[in-house]
């Protein structure tokens, strides 16, 4: 359905049914049917003041024989740009609501339909207005204020507030040789975890274009924290950055600099060609939970798809359809690692690399990636996903091949691994998924499918255990 060019509403409809050997992924084995009947709806649009998307799904579980088992699970992202005031106030606002594991060494849920310990819903909203302009020909600025809320049904995990600041003042001048640069941040994080913590940064820096590609930059500041400790302490941060664009598909930019907890880094590397696209990032800065998932991301195989589908889809929201349904084809995500849930403060560096190759019958993606999170705050008493260990390491590997059989039937092959590690604690936890499914266009807005899952899980808390699973589906859209 269509309300005006640029907006799309698309109600939909799916019911899954699925035979596991294993409904609750743990060792003593419980066999059953899993009926998952889940309403969604998609929204996408764009006008001159508005641009939103919208994905909503809830999931109605029914487990055979097991009424207690019963549960309904929410999953929503959601985002939007208002302009208030014409090119100078902007306001951002996004609502998300995920299904997280609060343990880091417990099975991750392969589907809805799995009943996973150790499962809590997250939900978190931001509201973001901002300001952005120029003062002739001297500076470009921008000022905005970023306020998010993150909740969890989990009693152990606590409610957390964020209130951000954040500047910058720079030459107006895109083509000088030489430019300048002033930003800044102020951010107060609180909960009941860690009380109440800030961290207020401000930098200053210069740019140097040594060629038309090739441009460097020199950066120092301060920064007053009592993230890691719980007086205000004051440090300098001088750093370095660059970044190279050879061409308008290849581009590699790097910056550093010293911070309160060691190196801070953002590398990004990435290439296109016209069928692929392969990008690396290397990220390693202090994190809070609900800044993360504040806002809505299917990932880097989601952004490569994007960019390789902006050619021949150049409308944005009927491209960002494309993308979601090759998604769900893929089945990218499942049995994907998420980092810890916690209400502390943490460092958390991330590491991805990833490609996607699309081709008129075959879709191929690959995403390899590790996170390493260590906590800044020794809280005792609480239980989040640092309680077993303070340092933990998780890395994933992800491939999928769609392969388009006849303009009607589609056959995916998906496989995935999660390696979990408490590098402090001795503890580890290891995960394998893979998945094969058929599925065939019933009609324009139709689509029914089947499929077979395996899993396998061992870990050196919850032991090792194993599911297979048949699964049927059904999907329409209206």
């Amino acid at each position: 359905m269509s309300h005006g060019e640029a907006w799309t509403v698309t109600p939909e409809v799916s019911l899954t049914e699925t035979y596991s050997s294993n409904m609750a992924l743990r060792s003593d084995e419980l066999r059953g049917w899993i009926s998952d009947l889940a309403p969604a709806l998609h929204l996408n649009g764009a006008s001159p003041k508005l641009k939103a998307n919208l994905d909503y799904r809830l999931d109605s579980v029914h487990y055979a024989g097991h009424p207690e088992l019963k549960r309904n699970l929410n999953s929503l992202a959601s985002s939007a740009t208002y302009e208030a005031v014409d090119k100078w106030l902007f306001i951002d606002a996004s609502a998300n609501v995920a299904q997280r594991s609060t343990s880091s060494f417990t099975p991750v849920a392969t589907s809805q339909g799995n009943v996973a310990a150790n499962q809590a819903e997250t939900r978190t909203v931001q509201i973001a207005p901002y300001v952005r302009g120029q003062w002739s020909d001297l500076a470009a600025y921008q000022l905005r204020f970023d306020t998010i809320r993150s909740q969890s049904d989990d009693n152990s995990l606590a409610d957390s507030r964020v209130h951000q600041w954040l500047w910058t003042v720079k030459n107006a001048s895109a083509g000088a040789k030489i430019g300048w640069f002033f930003d800044g941040n102020a951010t107060r994080v609180s909960n009941a975890v860690i009380d109440s913590r800030e961290d207020t940064r401000w930098r200053g820096g210069l740019t140097y274009e040594v060629l038309p590609q090739l441009t460097l930059s020199l950066s120092n500041g301060r920064e007053r924290t009592n993230y890691a400790s719980t007086d205000l302490e004051t440090r300098a941060t001088p750093g370095a950055g660059i970044e190279w664009a050879p061409s308008p598909k290849t581009r590699m930019a790097a910056l550093g600099e010293r911070r309160f907890f060691g190196n801070g880094r953002s590398i990004l590397l990435s290439h296109q060609t016209a069928l692929t696209d392969w990008r690396y990032t290397d990220t390693r800065d202090v994190a809070v939970l609900p800044v993360l998932l504040s806002v809505p991301n299917q990932g880097t195989v989601a952004a490569l798809m994007s960019d390789l589908l902006a050619a021949s889809i150049p409308d944005p929201v009927a491209r960002a359809a494309a993308v979601r349904a090759r998604m769900d084809q893929s089945g990218v995500g499942n049995a994907a690692g998420g980092g810890v849930q916690t209400a502390r403060l943490f460092v958390n560096r991330v590491r991805e690399a990833s490609g996607a190759l699309i081709g008129a019958r075959n879709t191929v993606t690959l995403s390899l990636t590790q996170r390493d999170q260590q906590s800044l705050n020794f809280v005792p008493g609480v239980t989040d996903g640092f309680s077993q260990s303070g340092d933990i390491r998780e890395q994933g590997a992800n491939v999928s091949w769609v392969h388009r059989l006849t303009p009607l039937t589609t056959l995916t092959v998906a496989s995935a691994r999660l390696r979990r590690e408490g590098v402090s604690a001795n503890l580890q936890a290891d995960q394998i998924t893979q998945t094969a499914s058929l599925s065939f266009k019933a009609s324009q807005q139709a689509t029914v499918s089947i499929g077979v899952r395996g899993m396998r899980f061992d870990s050196t808390t919850n032991g090792a255990f194993h599911e297979n699973a048949v699964v049927g589906s059904f999907s329409q859209r209206f």
